[in-house]
């Protein structure tokens, strides 16, 4: 008898159980593909490793600008995949052989849950207390004509293309679809993002897009509806006007759907008690590091005591060329909740090491807080390496700190983080 049976090794299952086992319970983890579900697979980590790659090339190509003189820069991207492919590898194993090491029983398979106390993998019967579904999501592939072309990837099947393409339209303008923009323009790739609706990252300070936007070397086309894909061919309209663009590839960027679907409470708890829910498959975010939040909230629920999901406060990162980090209430979200805010901005390249390193590189950083309480609400920042500070912002905002808390605190010189600290200084 387990004490609790994971569906699903992403980082909602693996953070469970891990959890589950710091708790002194007897936990088993089903995975029926690899460990570290899309995130390590097809997402957060080889993504991550192909952007650098292509930042890299970047600072490369204008090295001689401060002193570094380089000759025939050329980017490989079968080079660049290779090494996307190694960086996987060694994480998977070595996520597998910590869980081994944890006492975490993994088996590979497809889980079937047969009853609310059973569940069956490899025609084998696991009894349990409590089961813990975390399936992850899928890409979402909308009805668009000629989608299954040969030409036309979705975010996975992108990350193994070992050819350059001349031409790249991008359908979608989310943030998958953006880090892919920013990954194949830095190479050399002429990209055009098509966004269904009237503006993209709706949920992020507009200042902070437009500088991403305006340094991005795209073409991003508004209001487009994709009608078919046919020849190399993606043909679409806006405001009933049709238009035809040649391209080499396509990808499609229309977001994740759950891989299940069921109802889940405050808890993570399902409709049957003993089985509860975690990560992407609830439909409430697709970002890793909730996953591993709810992963590890539904074990203390199961064994603990129990305790609401809070997704406020959350920090969310584009890792394209400039970044995006952002945690908090945005301006416009601040005004609507509270009676007045106060606000800074400040340009990073004011900031010593930001300028050392990135020059006149655009970046902000914006400060929204409460005037009347003086607690800090929202940091928002976009430009280069700014996801390595964002997590001052969070730490911040969930330990409710005044601007005269975070005025307190000494951070070291010269370094990025000083940005955050300096934007408050005259609020």
């Amino acid at each position: 008898m387990y004490d609790l049976v994971i569906i699903g090794g992403g980082p909602a299952g693996y953070k469970a159980a891990l959890k589950a086992v710091s708790l002194k319970k007897r936990v088993v983890l089903i995975e029926k593909d690899k460990l570290g579900g899309v995130c390590l697979n097809s997402g957060c980590i080889p993504t991550k490793t192909l952007l650098h790659s292509a930042k890299l090339f970047k600072k490369c190509i204008n090295a001689s600008e401060i002193g570094v003189n380089v000759s025939d820069i050329t980017f490989s991207q079968k080079n660049a995949v290779l090494h996307k492919d190694q960086v996987v590898k060694n994480l998977r194993e070595s996520l597998e052989s910590h869980l081994i090491r944890s006492g975490i029983e993994i088996v590979y398979g497809e889980g079937c849950i047969t009853s609310p106390n059973c569940v069956t993998v490899n025609n084998r019967e696991l009894e349990t207390e409590y089961i813990l579904i975390s399936t992850g999501s899928k890409n979402r592939i909308p009805d668009i004509k000629g989608i299954n072309s040969d030409y036309v990837y979705d975010s996975s099947s992108i990350l193994d293309l070992k050819e350059t393409p001349n031409k790249l339209v991008i359908i979608g303008g989310g943030v998958i679809g953006l880090e892919f923009a920013s990954y194949y323009s830095s190479i050399g790739t002429e990209v055009t993002v098509i966004e269904a609706c009237d503006s993209i990252l709706p949920n992020i300070d507009e200042r902070l897009v437009k500088i991403l936007i305006s340094q991005l070397k795209i073409k991003l086309i508004l209001q487009g509806v994709v009608n078919k894909i046919e020849d190399k061919k993606v043909t679409f309209q806006v405001n009933n006007i049709e238009t035809a663009l040649e391209t080499d590839a396509v990808l499609i960027s229309a977001g994740r759907v759950p891989v299940e679907r069921m109802e889940v409470n405050e808890y993570l708890m399902s409709a049957t008690r003993n089985i509860y829910l975690a990560g992407d498959v609830t439909g409430q975010t697709n970002l890793a590091h909730v996953s591993e939040y709810m992963g590890e909230l539904a074990v203390n629920n199961m064994f603990l005591q129990q305790e609401k999901v809070n997704l406020q406060n959350i920090p969310s990162i584009i890792y394209s060329d400039p970044e995006i980090a952002t945690v908090g209430l945005t301006l416009k979200d601040a005004k609507k909740q509270i009676k007045e805010i106060i606000k800074s901005t400040y340009y990073l390249k004011n900031n010593g090491r930001y300028q050392a390193e990135s020059g006149d590189e655009k970046g902000i950083c914006i400060i929204v807080a409460d005037k009347e309480t003086r607690v800090l609400q929202g940091v928002h920042l976009v430009g280069s390496g700014v996801s390595e500070i964002i997590s001052i912002g969070a730490l911040a905002i969930k330990k409710r700190m005044t601007i005269e808390d975070f005025k307190d605190v000494i951070l070291p010189h010269p370094t990025i983080s000083e940005s955050i600290k300096e934007s408050i200084l005259f609020l």
